[in-house]
């Protein structure tokens, strides 16, 4: 029986397609080395997992998805804390942003999405967060005490749990979507209007059809959200 070549497979991303690439490859060839490269740093976390520490269900420890041995349990290398810059398909090579290089065999693109941040004034203000990885949990954690009044841009599935783990936190939350209802990629105007009437029964406002303008800040500190017809939604904590 002829004898497995060995190759070198290289993941890029390290949430949950990847590592369920990884485990794949394990079931079907033991021996081959596997590297995966995560751009993030400490240990592997699941995205899910940060609406359930925002709302207070877990700790951070709570958010991590395998144990600390993990890479050894699975015979692979894994690089935190290291971002792919440059892939040569021909050299078949990747260039990494700490200046080394792998080869690879084989290359999956396992990268996820990455936050939305919308090109307006005052996105670089204090107090103005995305919610895709674990820092902006934490950031948005560390924030949600000190604010009175909150606000989300874009109410899509991200968006919506956003709202449910401010709501369950006790704040008031302003809901900003540009599109004419809440989830629009997942619901008809139907089902958004129940669940536009549930938080604004909970004394939560809706702004839907709107696009916002600009962030207004004072002293570097988000204050509010301008939208396209003028009016102002005050704030002092935003997640995009």
């Amino acid at each position: 029986m002829a004898k497995a070549v060995k190759k070198h497979h290289v993941i890029i991303g390290a949430s949950a397609a990847g590592l369920a690439a990884l485990e794949a490859i394990r079931e079907v060839d033991k021996a081959s080395a596997v590297t995966i490269l995560c751009k993030e740093k400490g240990p592997l976390y699941s995205r899910v997992g940060l609406t359930h520490f925002l709302d207070g269900t877990v700790k951070v420890p709570g958010m991590n998805m395998r144990d600390p041995d993990y890479a050894k349990q699975m015979n692979a290398t894994i690089l935190t804390g290291v971002a792919a810059v440059h892939v040569n398909p021909k050299a078949r090579t990747v260039k990494l942003s700490n200046r080394k290089t792998v080869k690879y065999d084989s290359l999956l693109v396992a990268s996820g999405s990455s936050a939305v941040v919308l090109p307006i004034p005052g996105v670089k203000l204090r107090g103005v967060y995305p919610c895709i990885t674990r820092q902006d949990a934490i950031n948005i954690d560390k924030a949600i005490p000190g604010a009175r009044q909150t606000a989300v841009i874009g109410a899509g599935l991200i968006g919506i749990q956003a709202v449910d783990c401010l709501a369950k936190r006790k704040k008031k939350v302003a809901v900003i979507e540009m599109m004419p209802h809440v989830m629009p990629a997942m619901v008809d105007a139907t089902g958004a209007k129940i669940f536009e009437d549930m938080l604004r029964e909970q004394a939560h406002s809706v702004h839907t059809g709107l696009r916002a303008m600009e962030i207004l800040g004072k002293n570097g500190r988000v204050s509010g959200v301008k939208l396209e017809n003028g009016d102002v939604v005050p704030c002092q904590l935003l997640v995009m």
